[in-house]
């Protein structure tokens, strides 16, 4: 009688451990999806935090906008995270490294893999200043992003033309999902 009820505890045991390991595989799952989005979604707010959020661009230069900063739009535009930083994270050495957006200001490429906390924190410091303008889970996407979302941009952009590379219909759907919104 132990052993019948042994070997059923165990086939039991073992059904409950496989329902975990599969709950659990497919939570991961879920959770890389949901960072994925956060990814994506922090990305937008790279390019344009204001337009992602559905707000109105701030009406002052950002407080860390250099003033021999050459942009010449309007104030709201200081404060994109791609207007300094620049759209290739490359800051100063890259796309803006001369020019009508020269800013002068470094690169966000020494932040890929870094603690999204701690880049939240950087976010929020008095030199950044976006914990007056976004919510805590905004400047998550947007660490997550900075740390796990940069790509060597050489890859699919072409610095000569502007134009970016690769097979236009293959990549649609990315294009139409991920890209379209702000570009």
């Amino acid at each position: 009688a132990v052993k019948v009820m042994w070997k059923h505890f165990s086939a039991k045991r073992t059904a409950i451990a496989l329902a975990l390991l599969a709950f659990m595989a497919m939570g991961q799952d879920v959770w890389a999806a949901d960072d994925q989005a956060s990814i994506v979604r922090g990305g937008r707010l790279y390019a344009n935090w204001f337009e992602e959020l559905k707000e109105s661009a701030p009406a002052v230069v950002h407080r860390a906008y250099p003033a021999a900063g050459r942009y010449g739009g309007a104030p709201g535009a200081t404060w994109r995270c791609k207007e300094c930083h620049v759209w290739d994270y490359r800051g100063r050495d890259g796309a803006y490294s001369s020019g009508g957006h020269f800013t002068g200001i470094k690169g966000i490429g020494a932040m890929a893999g870094a603690d999204p906390a701690a880049i939240a924190a950087i976010l929020k410091d008095e030199n950044h200043g976006y914990a007056e303008k976004m919510a805590d889970q905004d400047l998550g996407d947007l660490a997550n992003f900075v740390s796990r979302g940069q790509v060597d941009m050489d890859a699919f952009i072409d610095r000569k033309t502007g134009k970016a590379k690769g097979d236009a219909l293959r990549r649609k759907d990315y294009y139409n999902t991920i890209c379209a919104n702000c570009h």
